[in-house]
């Protein structure tokens, strides 16, 4: 067990120099699977809060990196950073990649919804492949469509409305539709 996995379960918070050592640790391992599985053992008794990540002022002023707090969208996505980068500085670009479906990073260009916004853009990029029909040629397919005049009134959702445009940018009709 490295150090750095052992600081974590000792409850010792990651500093900069052990996310970078663990992130060259997990380099030395050649399969994507296995990087993220030992990446994602630094996390273990990381306290969960409620929007960890934001942009670092606007509508969600937290910041855009931090190890010491996670919810399940971060943790996937700091996680999936790490375990593709070569030294911090490039998983800190990385996770912007992944959160963020074109720059300027801003409340709108990041990737809210997972079925809608993040799993497509994520495969767009390289980052995941859909493997579905490969595990299971009968599995059953569905459409979902969101309209933010429905999603926009549910409590927790408003947040993603703010103004014009909110969460979907220039998208015709402030709706998403979502295939597989």
């Amino acid at each position: 067990m490295t150090a750095v996995v052992l600081a974590m379960l000792l409850g010792a918070s990651l500093g900069e120099r052990q996310l970078q050592t663990a992130i060259e640790e997990a380099q030395r391992q050649p399969a994507i699977a296995d990087r993220i599985e030992q990446i994602s053992r630094l996390f273990l008794g990381t306290p969960y809060g409620q929007y960890p990540l934001g942009e670092g002022s606007g509508v969600e002023p937290q910041p855009r990196w931090r190890a010491d707090m996670v919810d399940c969208q971060t943790y996937v996505e700091t996680v999936l950073a790490m375990a593709n980068a070569k030294n911090l500085a490039q998983a800190k670009a990385l996770l912007d990649d992944i959160r963020y479906r074109a720059r300027p990073i801003s409340f709108s260009s990041r990737n809210h919804f997972t079925e809608a916004q993040w799993l497509p853009a994520n495969e767009a990029k390289g980052y995941l492949s859909e493997e579905t029909s490969a595990i299971d040629r009968d599995a059953p397919s569905a459409t979902l469509v969101l309209r933010r005049e429905q999603w926009s009134k549910i409590k927790g959702l408003e947040r993603l409305a703010p103004g014009a445009g909110g969460a979907w940018g220039e998208r015709a009709g402030g709706a998403a539709r979502i295939f597989r």
